[in-house]
């Protein structure tokens, strides 16, 4: 379980929405919708994205009537709900409108430093048609888009060993802030460092292109590592399935 109980008090549209929005270009590419507003985001896939395969996707961090929201926006139409906060419905309030609860994690982020250095892990950063090739061929599927690579606020940033993937993560340059996505490590390299050398190419590049605060959504797993590289908890998240 999540040990940190951050409060809610800094939750605000222009803290979540540029994160929202940043994941779901990571996400969809161009094939998504987002819908901001006071307090919370709709999400809309053209098609299923993540691990949890999803097409449509609501956010909330204020604002009261959250199932009556989700409902009368998603009608009958199968969805997921993701809530930030500690003392926004309850589980088993939840449970009683039919949503099934599917992971809990955490809301971090982290000021970006001046006069930075890369550490000396070697980071690259796919640049081309054929990098992004090969890295959608090591990943099994077509993670990167055509127009993830003409994006230059997209930057996918990775480690290679023998020509195996070895680790890599995404950031997504959005207002004054650096969206951080899907940190992954291959389970044979971990322990090296490798992670903690992607973090530290992304906090170069963030303070490069003008971002003041990195940001992202950590896993339960994922958040003594994020907490030894200086991010700090905001807030938990709780993300629910509606029941079919």
């Amino acid at each position: 379980m999540i040990s940190e109980t951050p409060s809610n008090e800094i939750l605000n549209d222009a803290l979540v929405q540029p994160l929202i929005t940043g994941w779901a270009k990571s996400r969809g590419g161009k094939d998504v919708k987002v819908i901001h507003e006071h307090g919370h985001t709709h999400c809309v896939f053209k098609t299923p994205v993540g691990g949890m395969s999803r097409d449509r996707e609501s956010f909330y961090w204020r604002g009261p009537s959250i199932v009556k929201s989700a409902h009368s926006f998603h009608q009958d139409r199968h969805h997921y709900l993701s809530i930030f906060g500690n003392d926004t419905l309850s589980d088993t309030t939840l449970a009683a409108a039919d949503y099934k609860l599917l992971v809990r994690e955490m809301l971090m982020c982290r000021p970006v430093g001046t006069g930075l250095c890369s550490t000396t892990v070697s980071v690259k950063r796919v640049q081309n048609a054929d990098e992004a090739d090969w890295f959608n061929q090591q990943k099994g599927h077509k993670f990167i888009l055509p127009e993830h690579l003409s994006d230059n606020d997209v930057f996918d940033f990775y480690t290679c060993h023998d020509g195996l993937l070895t680790s890599y993560a995404r950031a997504i340059h959005q207002n004054n802030f650096f969206v951080v996505d899907d940190v992954q490590t291959h389970p044979e390299y971990r322990r090296r460092g490798l992670a903690s050398g992607i973090l530290a190419e992304i906090a170069v590049t963030a303070s490069r292109v003008g971002a003041h605060t990195e940001i992202l959504i950590a896993s339960e797993g994922g958040v003594p590592l994020y907490l030894r590289e200086q991010f700090h908890p905001i807030a938990p998240l709780r993300v629910f399935s509606l029941k079919n």
